[in-house]
């Protein structure tokens, strides 16, 4: 597939507060009576930037049409650091054409760049076609995620 879009890194405020509607439905998925608002949304991702989280934007000319957060991590116990990729979303009206595919494989590269070696993919666990798409690109389940609200 050839992309139509490129990942661009969401940096300024002006830019999350575009992605924001999508990251909204993501949002809605994993807790749907969060009542997140885009200040404090904002404040929360510009201190994951400062822990080295990036949230990436597919972008066509006109929107954006993807989200995907990736972080780089190193191993106390490897030397080579590894990347977990989450908060992967595509907007309704572009589902089912193959952009989570390239998105993720986009994400694969720019973790490449950073020098992992690896990746991670969180996906929860009643999000079948998400988990059928990341074993269909070579990802396998290696353990199970275990949350606890404190």
């Amino acid at each position: 597939m050839t992309s139509t879009f490129k990942l661009i890194p969401i940096k300024t405020e002006k830019d999350f507060m575009e992605s924001f509607p999508l990251l909204r439905q993501l949002i809605a998925i994993e807790n749907p009576e969060s009542k997140t608002t885009k200040s404090t949304s904002w404040r929360q991702y510009q201190k994951a930037m400062k822990e080295g989280y990036s949230l990436y934007a597919a972008r066509t000319s006109a929107e954006i049409i993807a989200l995907v957060g990736i972080r780089i991590l190193n191993d106390p116990f490897d030397t080579k650091p590894y990347a977990i990729i989450n908060n992967l979303v595509v907007e309704e009206d572009y589902r089912g054409m193959g952009i989570g595919t390239d998105v993720l494989e986009q994400a694969e590269k720019i973790a490449k760049k950073n020098k992992a070696s690896s990746v991670i993919v969180n996906v929860l666990k009643s999000n079948k076609k998400a988990k059928k798409l990341y074993l269909s690109l070579g990802l396998n389940p290696i353990a199970d995620l275990m949350y606890k609200e404190l």
